[in-house]
């Protein structure tokens, strides 16, 4: 534009810059080609439309355009689903387990064979055995001696039987006779069990057995002081060497930890036999970490006996391992009546070549029908425990309608069954044991019922428990009130009833209390007072749990509400009289 005909000037040029042209956003490629695919697939997923940024610009001419649809996504309803079923039961866990605790050896348990017949039993021991007038090996006997008496064999055992069924004298034999060749005495097998009772009763068994072989067996528990035992088990040479006095040890394991700690000439060298009884219990708790002790002991000891040169060829020359001969490596036996099938619990005992012998009953009778609990109270068996009761046991139910009067239905239960003596009565406490047992001495006086009653508790001094129990094995106690302290293990001769005043802590906690009857194949009875409140566990946990051939049977109690009698008698002593 001209102003004035005089021509317009050229702008000066501004000394602000202009803004860049917007770069052209090239078109995805490579790895943002992929992320842009993986956004779109995830809208679709969601059902949303996928928006994608259009470039700015054109794409340049040699690179062909892309194209991008946008789907809408359908047809993403829920799928039909079928209605739900009933859980069904968990998987067996036997799977999981070794095959010698899949398929054990099994033997019933009215199994019987005359000691005559056993292979490899010296007649010897056949003779003392006669002598001892035991003339047939029960079953567990039957089926474990020949296993044990051949060293050929080898290997370790477990064994699941119930108790009274004969364990001890399964594993005191083979001892005795693998032993009664040797010349120096040495501590050549050692017996862990866990309660001092028990201690001396296998100890009684062991001498009675190994009566005219020489061998020397000794005790060690915790009731008599360290050093005490330690002048029993151990004496020093001349030459001021410590040598061992017994060749069988009997004990608790406690007090043997504290002997392979601290007793000087307490060698496990010679060791040949290791026996665990009522192994449960001694694999459920640490005592002193006694496991790890022992089993590390005898393997140190073992190094002692290893082999390092054959014929003057050293082993180690010839790329070979040196190693403790067969005959030399110490054999287990581990016993309970219920056996923990407990991959973990057993591997510390570092049990080589095991095998499994279970003792157990029949399968229940098709027409039997455990109790009225229904299909809902029944439980999954113990896939990892072996129950088994006494083959010759009756198991009584009582149904107890008011708990307040559960006195009286002992009461009745002894009246009614004629129970004058050989009686054990479980309660589940110390203090209501000692209630208990001033309870039916007291009313039985008032009713004409005159008992003698006894009281075992874990408060008790061991003199005094240990008296009465003597005297109600000779008949001189006729009812022995008692907490579970002597459920397990001890024989008590003369034995015909259990009863279960307080229902056991578990299932294996009731195997053992009536273990305390029917044993070496003679008949008892087990009588339980079930309270309505407890009735459901109990079939659960006990009645369907346990192997057995009969059934639980109900004894039904009517306790009078009028009268004279028992429930006079118990009234006045618990409210005195009027």
């Amino acid at each position: 534009m001209e102003l004035n005909g005089a021509p317009e000037p050229a702008p000066k040029p501004s000394s602000k810059k202009k803004d860049p042209k917007p770069a052209e956003e090239p078109v995805p490629t490579g790895h943002s080609l992929i992320l842009q695919k993986l956004r779109r697939s995830l809208a679709i997923a969601h059902s949303k439309p996928v928006s994608t940024p259009e470039p700015e610009s054109t794409p340049a001419a040699d690179e062909p355009e892309i194209e991008i649809e946008t789907v809408e996504a359908t047809g993403l309803e829920p799928l039909p689903q079928p209605e739900p079923t009933k859980a069904s039961k968990p998987v067996s866990t036997l799977f999981s387990l070794p095959s010698w605790l899949k398929e054990p050896i099994s033997v019933s348990p009215t199994t019987r064979t005359p000691f005559s017949s056993i292979t490899g039993l010296s007649p010897k021991l056949q003779q003392r055995l006669g002598v001892l007038s035991l003339t047939e090996a029960f079953a567990v006997q039957t089926s474990v001696l020949p296993l044990l008496l051949d060293a050929k064999t080898g290997g370790d055992l477990c064994i699941s039987a119930a108790t009274g069924s004969g364990k001890t004298l399964a594993y005191v034999l083979p001892i005795i006779q693998s032993l009664s060749s040797r010349v120096v005495t040495r501590l050549r097998a050692i017996v862990v069990v866990p309660t001092r009772e028990l201690v001396q009763q296998v100890n009684s068994t062991a001498v009675s057995i190994s009566s005219g072989t020489g061998l020397k067996i000794g005790t060690a528990i915790g009731s008599r002081s360290l050093a005490v035992e330690q002048g029993l088990l151990v004496a020093e040479e001349d030459d001021g060497s410590v040598v061992s006095k017994v060749d069988i040890l009997i004990t608790t394991p406690g007090r043997l930890v504290e002997h392979v700690r601290a007793t000087p000439g307490f060698d496990l060298t010679w060791v040949k036999w290791l026996v665990i009884d009522e192994a449960d219990r001694l694999l459920a708790q640490s005592f002193q970490e006694w496991v790890n002790v022992v089993i590390v002991g005898l393997e140190e000891a073992a190094a002692k006996h290893c082999v390092d040169s054959i014929a003057g060829v050293d082993l180690g020359n010839l790329g070979l391992r040196s190693g403790r001969r067969e005959a030399e490596k110490v054999r287990k036996v581990v016993l309970s009546a219920t056996m923990t099938r407990d991959v973990g619990k057993l591997a510390g005992l570092r049990l080589r070549r095991p095998r499994l012998v279970v003792v157990e009953d029949p399968p229940l009778p098709e027409d039997i029908n455990m109790a009225d609990a229904g299909e809902d109270d029944a439980q999954e068996g113990e896939e990892l425990e072996q129950f088994s009761v006494p083959a010759g046991l009756r198991e009584h139910v009582i149904p107890v309608e008011s708990s307040e009067h559960k006195p009286l239905y002992l009461l009745y239960l002894l009246r009614k069954q004629g129970i004058k003596t050989g009686a054990l009565v479980f309660v589940k406490s110390n203090e209501g044991a000692a209630r208990l047992a001033k309870l039916l001495e007291t009313v039985g006086e008032k009713s004409g019922d005159k008992l003698s009653v006894g009281l075992v508790t874990g408060e008790m001094e061991k003199k005094r428990r240990e008296k009465i129990l003597k005297r109600f094995s000779k008949s001189e106690v006729d009812i022995l009130v008692c907490s579970d302290l002597i459920s397990r293990g001890l024989d008590l001769p003369n034995i015909r009833h259990i009863i279960n005043y307080d229902i056991p802590a578990s299932t294996r906690a009731y195997v053992h209390r009536v273990g305390r009857t029917a044993r070496a194949g003679n008949e008892g009875d087990a009588w339980t007072l079930l309270g309505n409140n407890e009735a459901r566990w109990f079939w659960r946990n006990i009645g369907k749990a346990i192997r057995r051939a009969i059934a639980v049977k109900k004894v039904p109690i009517v306790v009078e509400s009028e009268g004279v009698g028992l429930r006079k008698a118990y009234e006045e002593v618990l409210y005195g009289e009027e």
